[in-house]
C-alpha cells in the first residue's frame, strides 16, 4: 500500500527499484513484488528500463487511490487494521478495486 501511495503523491516521477527500496526502507522482495503487482494490475509503466510511475490519468482508479491516501494519512492504524483483520471476502473485494476493466 505504501509503494502504491509513495507512487501516486509523486505521478510524474520515474523511480527506480533501488530508489523505493531505499525511500521506503523496505527490501528488495518487498518492493519487487509490490512492482509486480501493480504492474500486472495495469497500475504502474512498463518497467522495461527499470523505471516505474504510476499510470494516472484516465484511470478510473485514481479517484480510490486518492480516498485511501486521505484515508490512511488521517488515521493508519485503521486503515491497516481493516485490510489485516478484513476475512478473505472483503479483502478480495478491495483488492478488486484495484483491476482494471474495459
Amino acid at each position: 500500500m505504501e509503494l502504491l501511495l509513495l507512487l501516486y503523491d509523486d505521478r510524474g516521477r520515474e523511480w527506480t527499484a533501488e530508489q523505493l527500496v531505499r525511500q521506503l526502507r523496505a527490501s528488495d522482495t518487498v518492493v519487487s513484488s509490490g512492482l509486480r503487482r501493480l504492474h500486472a494490475a495495469g497500475i504502474i509503466t512498463d518497467a522495461a528500463r527499470d523505471a516505474y510511475r504510476y499510470r494516472g490519468g484516465a484511470m478510473r482508479l485514481d479517484p480510490v487511490v486518492e480516498a485511501l491516501t486521505i484515508a490512511y494519512r488521517s488515521n493508519p492504524v485503521s486503515v491497516i487494521k481493516m485490510i489485516v483483520g478484513a476475512p478473505d471476502a472483503d479483502l478480495r473485494i478491495f483488492s478488486d478495486a484495484f483491476r482494471i476493466r474495459d
